[in-house]
């Protein structure tokens, strides 16, 4: 029970972390060669960066996991009960946990989206045009790689637009 509240919790943190960067997408979990490869993109792309961009990744990484743990802290008994409930579906849950939520900690989740849009925008200002080519490219190969899925391109297209 305790494993899968893990699991739970960690999946929504994961949601919010990828939330806050523009230029990741989330991998499916049954390639760990295309795992290794994108590591490997996202490293390449990471040496392109200067050390301005590379600090303003680190302190947006940070931010991410104090608000991560300041939210978490603030779950109800309830609440981690309805996230650790192995008898709901995953939409179950999120339906469920989303109705306990209290306005402090709706504020807390729509400051923080806004904090990560911030932060996103900031760094996609500070981007040169072949680094967001380099994106666009690595978005571009993601999403073909990916049959059917809209969200890459998408990503692209924003990086693009700055």
């Amino acid at each position: 029970m305790k494993t899968l509240r893990i699991k739970v919790l960690s999946a929504l943190i994961i949601m919010l972390l990828f939330a806050t960067v523009g230029f990741a997408q989330d991998t499916p979990q049954e390639e760990p060669v295309q795992t290794r490869t994108e590591t490997q993109t996202r490293e390449r792309l990471r040496q392109n960066l200067t050390e301005e961009q590379k600090q303003m990744l680190q302190e947006r990484k940070q931010d991410a996991t104090q608000t991560r743990n300041q939210f978490k802290t603030s779950l109800t008994e309830e609440q981690k009960a309805i996230l650790c409930n192995e008898d709901m579906t995953r939409a179950e849950k999120r339906k469920a946990f989303k109705e306990t939520l209290s306005l402090e900690q709706k504020e807390m989740l729509r400051t923080n989206r806004q904090a990560m849009k911030a932060h996103r925008e900031a760094f996609r200002e500070t981007l040169t045009d072949s680094q967001k080519d380099a994106m666009k490219k690595r978005v571009r190969s993601k999403s073909g790689s990916q049959s059917g899925s809209g969200s890459g391109s998408g990503s692209g297209s924003k990086a693009g637009g700055n």
